[in-house]
């Protein structure tokens, strides 16, 4: 498997993962009455999944054959991309302003949470590969 398949597979895996991390303690604030994350369980359910398999396939390929892990930095990017589109996506689903985006808690704390999930995802990786 290369980088770019194991990218795409724990990418948006990652993304709900800081996404529902960002979101615990601010779930309240967006007076939508929860319509904007109604869609997560079903993505989840895909999405989480396909992050084990992947996670799995690592774990217990053979030597002799190379999976190559992406980069922690190909990793964050791509998080970052899919959750802004995530974010914007949401809104503009719900009718809910965009106006406000940048200055929400649960957005500067879904940015930053994106490179903790990324870093976290690649270390567990390599601690499976490696046994």
């Amino acid at each position: 498997m290369t980088g770019r398949r194991l990218l795409l597979v724990l990418a948006p895996a990652g993304t709900l993962a800081a996404h529902g991390l960002a979101y615990g303690p601010f779930a309240g604030e967006h007076g939508d009455g929860g319509g904007l994350h109604a869609y997560l369980p079903f993505v989840a359910a895909v999405a989480v999944p396909g992050a084990i398999a992947a996670l799995l396939w690592v774990a217990t390929c053979r030597r002799g054959r190379a999976v190559r892990l992406p980069s922690v930095r190909a990793l964050v990017v791509t998080q970052l991309g899919l959750f802004g589109v995530q974010e914007v996506v949401e809104r503009l689903a719900s009718r809910v302003s965009l106006s406000d985006l940048a200055g929400q808690p649960a957005i500067r704390w879904g940015l930053a949470l994106q490179v903790l999930t990324a870093a976290t995802f690649l270390l567990a990786a390599r601690l499976l590969r490696r046994t």
